[in-house]
């Protein structure tokens, strides 16, 4: 029978490994929101210390545990963050000691530095440059950002590091107790209560080599063009929500509101203090003596901690996301060798718990497909076309054609479109940890585990019109929004789209910047004013025909890439433990642990970029719309202690 014990204990545990199997293959994207694992969701912090004192058998009556494990961790590994956070567009590593040299050489920069005393704020860098600044200035690559999109000068230029870091502390209540009675046998109920701290910092700074001095061309952003003045002083100012570019001529140009990066100095949600999640668990040891137990249990988690709101791109989390769960799970051990001539024991242990993540609404901010960091990119938007403007295709007959928009003097990063309310679902979260426990039968012990852990992809429902939806609004891209008509010499809004455009600035000099024709807009064609029996060109300042978009493309839901994240990790984890067993009916206990967490990174590579390839996406069975879904897991290290008393 105790052999039968054994393989039905190596038999679970073969089975519970095989969840890894579920991994799939997903495209190389950026994820805005960075989901982790749940404080509270830890079977190794829950199996430690309290083996002993648990799954009684020869106990009668009611007998239990509580206990408080204090534990604080911090995540390493920095660069796998910044790679979610930002899908790849960073500049490498080599590029960061060329930074360093230009540093040493240049003498210091203005800096606006957000770093913590223990950060150097140089795991990955996006180099902004604005239009008229030659490629590869600071990255060789060609992988800057544009700064016109940001408010800032055309021949602006700065660098931006980060080391984004996690730190959690959590004091973890637990409470086990047991029944064996008449009609209780081997019942038992056990609840975990995690108390959390967290703190999220990006920890990035800016040094700006070059503040700018152009201001930009009438046409560009407005119909008299805007001052240096007007403009930003740095591109901290629009990724932290604190300004935006006053362009006048009643053209509004909005804050950054969503995805935001929080600024120096301050508190802008990068705390929280909160109760992780409520778990509660019902279970019954089927198969229970001195050298075995087998049991099962079925457990629920109640959503304690905080909810994804969308504001900042590093958004501290505490808890699942608010998502009620429920599951099983099992709980087990086998002696696997035990000392004829004394009470010390070799001992093998194995809990598994899976549940289902129900919805929960959650206020996600996400980027438009194929177009990582696409979020920060600037929108226009279109109104009623009140001004006659149209097409020009210069045949023989000409053929014109009216503009279903104009430009409404409005501007807006992509971020603040795309920020929605949404339904969050996964469907199996899987938490299992193995350990191996020396005891010397005199109130000491010491455990070596492994503890595997697994959550499937987000499945993301829109139950929230997005702003694409109720509003007209194309990609500006460089193009112009104003010409003047050319008799009159009066502003005509135009109606460009680019959607070809990218966060990553184009190979412009200045000379191209100011050709008004508008080399980035699709659907180009020479735009005229027409008042029904006559046409007048509209032209820029130096009297050239400009172009518009006929008919501009409007963005809509389907351009959104509703990505969702999945997770998994490694951990490898110690204890050492000492209970008082010479008291009777109350045994005390204190320990200490540490554990490394190795989570798992992307499982795409950069072939998968290409959005024609099937193979690195998920087809979602919401709204008909094709997301991604990127493995971003949690890299940490933790430390804890861990005490309780025993009773019955």
């Amino acid at each position: 029978m105790k052999h039968m014990h054994k393989v039905l204990f190596i038999t679970a545990l073969a089975s519970a490994l095989n969840l890894g199997a579920m991994v799939s293959t997903f495209t190389h994207v950026a994820t805005p929101y960075y989901s982790i694992r749940s404080q509270g969701t830890n079977a190794a912090r829950e199996m430690v210390g309290l083996q002993t004192h648990i799954n009684l058998c020869d106990v009668e009556g009611c007998y239990g545990t509580v206990a408080i494990t204090g534990e604080y961790s911090q995540s390493f590994d920095n660069d796998d963050i910044c790679e979610c956070l930002f899908g790849g567009q960073t500049v490498n590593s080599n590029v960061l000691a060329t930074r360093s040299a230009a540093k040493l050489a240049a003498g210091a920069n203005q800096s606006n530095s957000c770093c913590s005393d223990d950060c150097d704020c140089d795991d990955c860098c996006i180099v902004i440059s604005g239009s008229c600044v030659a490629p590869g200035t600071e990255d060789p690559n060609g992988n800057d950002w544009v700064a016109d999109y940001f408010g800032l000068p055309t021949d602006y230029q700065s660098v931006v590091c980060f080391s984004p870091r996690i730190k959690n502390f959590v004091a973890d209540v637990q409470g086990y107790f047991g029944f064996n009675g008449d009609c209780t046998q081997d019942f038992y109920i056990r609840f975990n209560l995690p108390i959390t701290w967290t703190k999220w910092n990006l920890n990035y700074d800016e040094d700006i080599k070059a503040a700018g001095t152009n201001g930009y061309n009438p046409g560009y952003f407005n119909a008299s063009g805007v001052a240096r003045s007007d403009l930003l002083d740095s591109a901290t100012d629009f990724f932290s929500g604190k300004a935006a570019p006053t362009l006048g001529d009643g053209v509004t140009f909005e804050r950054l509101a969503c995805s935001k990066w929080a600024r120096c100095g301050s508190c802008f949600d990068r705390k929280e203090v909160k109760v992780a999640d409520f778990e509660g668990v019902l279970g019954w040891n089927f198969v229970c003596d001195e050298d075995c137990h087998f049991g099962l249990n079925a457990r629920f988690t109640a959503p304690t901690g905080t909810r994804p709101r969308g504001e900042f791109l590093f958004e501290p989390i505490i808890g699942n996301g608010k998502h009620w769960e429920f599951g099983g799970g099992l709980t087990s051990h086998t002696n696997l060798w035990r000392c004829d001539h004394s009470d010390a024991s070799f001992n093998m242990y194995l809990d598994a718990n899976v549940t289902h993540l129900f919805d929960a609404c959650q206020t996600r901010c996400f980027d438009l497909s194929g177009r990582p960091n696409s979020r920060y990119w600037l929108a226009a938007r279109l109104g009623a076309n009140n001004e006659g403007l149209a097409g020009l295709i210069p045949n023989d007959p000409p053929v014109v054609t009216p503009s279903d928009f104009q430009f409404a003097n409005a501007f807006a990063p992509v971020a603040n479109l795309t920020c929605v309310k949404v339904q969050v679902k996964n469907n199996v979260q899987a938490d299992i940890a193995l350990k191996f426990e020396y005891a010397t039968g005199e109130g000491f012990s010491a455990d070596l585990g492994y503890n595997f852990w697994i959550r499937t992809c987000d499945k993301i429902k829109k139950c929230q019109l997005t702003r694409l939806e109720t509003e007209n609004w194309v990609l500006k891209g460089t193009s112009y929004v104003y010409g003047f008509n050319a008799d009159t010499s009066t502003p005509v809004a135009l109606a460009p789209s680019a959607t070809s455009s990218t966060v990553l600035k184009p190979i412009l000099q200045c000379d191209d910047l100011t050709n008004a024709k508008g080399p980035s807009i699709t659907n180009g064609q020479l735009a005229v004013v027409t008042n029904g029996t006559s046409t007048t060109n509209v032209v820029d300042a130096d009297s050239a025909q400009v172009s518009t978009s006929i008919q501009p493309t409007l963005l809509g839901v389907a351009d959104i890439d509703f990505v969702g994240t999945k997770g998994l990790s490694n951990k490898i984890f110690v204890h050492l433990d000492y209970s008082w067993m010479e008291c009777d009916n109350m045994t005390p206990f204190i320990g200490i642990g540490a554990a490394g967490e190795f989570g798992q990174g992307r499982d795409c590579d950069d072939s998968c970029d290409d959005l024609s390839s099937t193979n690195c996406r998920n087809d979602c069975d919401d709204d008909n719309i094709r997301r991604h879904c990127v493995r971003c897991s949690l890299s940490q290290w933790s430390v804890w202690a861990k005490g309780g008393l025993a009773f019955n």
